[in-house]
Formats: structure tokens, C-alpha cells, sequence
């Protein structure tokens, strides 16, 4: 728990600049999703689509391997006859995402469902 107590010094900053390109990437994306029949320039797809993918996607494999490490940690040192129920349910979840986020599926188990029908190619070809 070290991590969210005192995090480090990227964290803040990183943070920070995340926050203001999904800002800009939403108020660009209501511009563009607005205008009628208009096809989206590459600039625009790549500031809207293409890197918020990429990080959404790389911030749920490391998602699953930080699972990965909560799981090594949790099953540390634990005995079959002393487990405790929360212990187990933690390594059960932890396991999942582990498994969704390393194997590459946890961003579809998270969007799936979400997007609306008829939008999947938004802004046009």
C-alpha cells in the first residue's frame, strides 16, 4: 500500500497531463461527433481513437499484472487450513484480472456492452 500512500513523483504530474488530453480528447470528440456526415482527418482520428486505445489497452495489461503480484503477495505464507474466505475471494479476483488484463481481454470484459449499436466505426472511413 506504499504506492497510494506516498506515491511517487511522476505520479502527480502524470496524472495531471492525463487528465487535460481527456479534457481536450472529449471536447474534440463532441466537436467532431456533431457535425453531420463529416469524415474525421487523420490528426483527429489518431488525438481521439487511436491513443486513447493505446493507453487504455496498456493500462489494462499492467492492470493485470499488478493483479498478478496481489495474488503472489495474498497466497504468500498462506496455509489450505488457515485461508479465510476474503483471502480467497481476493486471489480468485485477483486471478481473473490477471488472466483478463496479461492476456489482452480486460479492456473488452470492461467495454463490453457499452458501446452503443451503430457507432462501433465512429467517424466514418
Amino acid at each position: 500500500m506504499e504506492l497510494i500512500a506516498n506515491p511517487p513523483c511522476w505520479y502527480w504530474p502524470l496524472a495531471f497531463a492525463w487528465a487535460a488530453y481527456q479534457g481536450a480528447r472529449g471536447a474534440r470528440e463532441l466537436r467532431l461527433s456533431t457535425v453531420a456526415g463529416k469524415t474525421w482527418a487523420p490528426f483527429d482520428r489518431y488525438f481521439v481513437l487511436y491513443i486513447h486505445d493505446s493507453v487504455f489497452r496498456g493500462v489494462c495489461t499492467l492492470a493485470g499484472f499488478v493483479a498478478l503480484r496481489v495474488c503472489y503477495q495474498t497466497a504468500q505464507g498462506v496455509t489450505v487450513a488457515a485461508v479465510t474466505p476474503g483471502q480467497v475471494a481476493l486471489l480468485a479476483a485477483s486471478f481473473l484480472l490477471a488472466v483478463l488484463g496479461i492476456g489482452g481481454q480486460l479492456h473488452y470484459a470492461i467495454i463490453l456492452g457499452k458501446v452503443p449499436k451503430g457507432t462501433s466505426d465512429v467517424g466514418g472511413s
